[in-house]
């Protein structure tokens, strides 16, 4: 367990900036699987996983330090990808590797 798990993180400003990015990305990536998805059960459940992980991707920001690279990754992914040909870019796994 980390040692701060329950204690109360304060983002920094540049962990904020961070945490309103992969807000944003998750959010469009949300509404791409609302669209795309039948709905049911496991659509149900896909979208309750996917909400958990973007609130477990800001625990995340908080726990670690930000990386200028981690940042170029967030803002590629905010171009609306998939809105691109084939759904989504060729290169997303370099941008975030």
């Amino acid at each position: 367990m980390h040692a701060s798990t329950y204690e109360y993180l304060k983002p920094s400003e540049e962990q904020i900036e961070t945490m309103a990015k992969l807000r944003e990305a998750a959010a469009i990536y949300g509404k791409a699987l609302e669209e795309f998805l039948p709905d049911g059960p496991d659509k149900t459940f896909v979208i309750r996983a996917h909400r958990s992980n973007a609130m477990w991707a800001n625990v995340a920001v908080t726990r670690g330090p930000i990386k200028s690279d981690h940042i170029k990754a967030v803002e590629y992914l905010m171009t609306d990808p998939y809105h691109r040909e084939g759904f989504w870019p060729q290169d997303l796994t370099v941008a975030i590797n």
